[in-house]
């Protein structure tokens, strides 16, 4: 039987890159995907994982059943999130003259 991140990684960090690796081979979230999201979306998903019943909603509008994950795979995909939005930025300041931080 195959192991989960979870049963996998030993680390938040760990199990944070591994979650998003599985975004990015699983879920076909790439790099070009994540650049189309450049208002803050990611991390506005971020944080409704972190907090579903908080006061920051869902960027798209719809709602994923929160329901079927457990506090600490909410925050493995909050980070995974967080991740690539920091991804997003870097290839965003690399892209500008001088490189300088967005």
């Amino acid at each position: 039987m195959r192991k989960t991140i979870f049963e996998r990684a030993v680390s938040g960090a760990g199990l944070i890159s591994a979650e998003r690796q599985r975004q990015i081979e699983r879920e076909n979230f790439t790099a070009a995907h994540d650049d189309q999201h450049s208002d803050g979306d990611l991390v506005r998903a971020a944080v409704a994982y972190i907090d579903p019943n908080g006061p920051f909603k869902w960027p798209d509008g719809r709602a994923p059943d929160f329901t079927k994950h457990g506090h600490v795979e909410r925050l493995v995909i909050a980070g995974a999130l967080l991740a690539a939005e920091i991804d997003r930025l870097l290839r965003q300041r690399a892209a500008t003259e001088g490189g300088e931080d967005v």
